[in-house]
């Protein structure tokens, strides 16, 4: 990236409405699985998903706070993961391992940094699925306008639900 420049990520314009299409989906989508894993570990008893300790903290913070918090949460933490694990590693294991094995790595590794929140099997099932995107379109705007819309919507649910 350092040689190449910017145009190693990928950012490849995207229309606004494709946009919003990944972010909406990612977002059903990304609800929808947590509900499924969540689902699956009270039957079983195996901790598959938890609860975000850190999202779930966000009801006390100050309107100014809360501002910060969504634009960390929904704007530069999905830009910065999706740099590294899309726009770098994801498109050089691409080249030497294929989408399916770039996929399963890059996701893994995803879902270890979500390790420590409880979020590391739902985290790494999207993480694949923000690879697919990545690489259906070409463009790192599409995971991150997706990765956004996850966490954005994940926002909103603790603060209607909780």
């Amino acid at each position: 990236a350092a040689r190449r420049g910017w145009s190693v990520f990928a950012f490849a314009p995207l229309p606004g409405r494709v946009l919003a299409i990944c972010a909406g989906g990612a977002a059903a989508g990304g609800i929808a699985l947590a509900v499924v894993l969540s689902a699956v570990s009270s039957v079983t008893g195996l901790p598959l998903h938890t609860a975000n300790d850190e999202l779930m903290s966000i009801e006390g913070l100050s309107p100014l706070g809360m501002a910060l918090f969504a634009l960390i949460a929904a704007g530069t933490t999905p830009l910065a993961e999706e740099l590294i694990f899309r726009g770098l590693l994801f498109q050089w294991m691409r080249g030497r391992l294929g989408v399916a094995g770039a996929a399963a790595i890059s996701s893994i590794l995803f879902g270890a940094l979500h390790w420590p929140s409880g979020q590391a099997l739902w985290a790494g099932l999207v993480g694949v699925g923000l690879a697919l995107i990545f690489n259906r379109l070409n463009s790192l705007w599409a995971s991150i306008a997706a990765h956004s819309g996850i966490n954005a919507l994940a926002m909103v649910l603790v603060l209607v639900l909780v």
